[in-house]
């Protein structure tokens, strides 16, 4: 029965990291460490939006990805507001 418990607390887990991270992905390559926050079909083919947070620029992996998170948060609000067309 316990381990049932630690699958749903994972589930849930799992649940809030996805939400916490929808439209933003990690980038690691051999030179580049940092969060892209991207947004496709906006409407017209070929509108996105893509900006990228470099770990260096912002300081740790952790600071450039609470300025990934407020962009992202932004341009949702833009989104739902009808301000970005």
């Amino acid at each position: 029965m316990k381990k049932h418990a630690t699958s749903i607390e994972s589930a849930t887990t799992r649940a809030g990291v996805l939400k916490h991270m929808k439209h933003i992905t990690r980038v690691d390559g051999p030179t580049t460490h940092g969060y892209q926050v991207r947004f496709y079909g906006l409407g017209h083919p070929g509108d996105a939006i893509s900006r990228y947070f470099g770990d260096p620029r912002y300081g740790s992996p952790a600071k450039a990805l609470r300025a990934a998170v407020k962009c992202r948060n932004a341009v949702l609000k833009d989104l739902r507001s009808g301000g970005l067309k």
